[in-house]
């Protein structure tokens, strides 16, 4: 086997265990909390990468991770830590980065439950 070929042996390999890591050990590192105030999205269980109010979300839907890779702008967060499955997509109604996609486990799930919240921060805040 030449050097040529045993590099992109290597280059094919440290590509597969980087998309294993993303897709199985990454949601163990990033995980998406539901707090008393809003959604965090928070590295290793205390640092703080994400904090949004409940008020402030708004157009909380489900999208395929394919229109993910298109959606969005330059100013969308991604805060992924998954590389398959359905994204949760919201808006936020104030503030310099307006648009969400997170990808939690279980997206509809996490979208239901983050819309009973949403509702219910409103109909305190009135």
């Amino acid at each position: 086997m030449n050097q040529a070929c045993s590099r992109g042996l290597f280059f094919l390999l440290v590509i597969i265990l980087a998309g294993f890591f993303c897709q199985f050990l990454l949601r163990f590192i990033l995980v998406y909390r539901f707090e008393e105030k809003g959604l965090a999205a928070v590295y290793f269980g205390f640092l703080y990468a994400l904090f949004i109010k409940y008020e402030e979300i708004e157009n909380i839907r489900v999208i395929p991770l394919r229109d993910s890779l298109w959606r969005g702008g330059f100013m969308t967060v991604r805060a992924g830590n998954r590389l398959t499955g359905p994204v949760l997509a919201f808006s936020r109604n104030k503030g310099f980065m307006r648009e969400f996609f997170l990808t939690p486990d279980d997206a509809v799930i996490f979208a239901e439950e983050l819309k009973k919240r949403v509702e219910k921060a409103i109909m305190t805040s009135r």
